[in-house]
């Protein structure tokens, strides 16, 4: 789906929506099913735009909100018969994607791909790394990260604006 007819495709708004479809009980067709499963990447992962399959463009935000809308899509018998392997094939690549890309022993993930392959440097991205650490226990039952993450919590309630977004801001 696209934010405006203006843009290109965006997979996270495109994931919110196959999410809000499953919740309500309305089925994605099976032409949104496949377009969600093409531009899945061959290492498991999805972009926020359609872009080459570089490994820079791979973001953990938006690979976690698709495996959600996936799962639910499935858990509630909302994908066509002929399709349900390659989703739970698409699943499980995601799910391992998203489980070697964890900081290890701390249950935190940054946005995209750390340096050498990215550009984001390793950071505390609490919200995002409590939103994929939410989508992983939903999706596989797991609970391998709560241990990590709850360790690693940050001891300071952090102050109005003092959030992942405005410290890259302020570089």
């Amino acid at each position: 789906w696209k934010e405006t007819s203006q843009r290109l495709p965006n997979l996270f708004a495109s994931a919110w929506v196959l999410l809000s479809l499953a919740i309500y009980e309305e089925r994605a067709t099976p032409g949104e099913i496949a377009s969600t499963l093409e531009r899945q990447s061959q290492a498991g992962w999805w972009a926020i735009y359609p872009v080459a399959a570089n490994d820079r463009n791979a973001s953990a935000g938006v690979t976690a909100l698709t495996l959600y809308g996936l799962k639910q899509h499935l858990d509630r018998g909302l994908v066509d018969p002929s399709q349900q392997q390659a989703v739970k094939d698409a699943i499980a690549k995601g799910v391992d994607w998203l489980k070697g890309q964890a900081e290890e022993g701390t249950g935190r993930w940054t946005p995209y791909p750390p340096p050498p392959i990215g550009i984001y440097e390793k950071g505390e991205y609490v919200g995002l790394s409590g939103f994929v650490l939410h989508i992983l226990r939903s999706v596989t039952g797991g609970r391998d990260y709560d241990r990590g993450w709850l360790d690693n919590l940050p001891i300071a309630i952090p102050a109005f604006r003092d959030n992942e977004i405005a410290e890259m801001r302020r570089r």
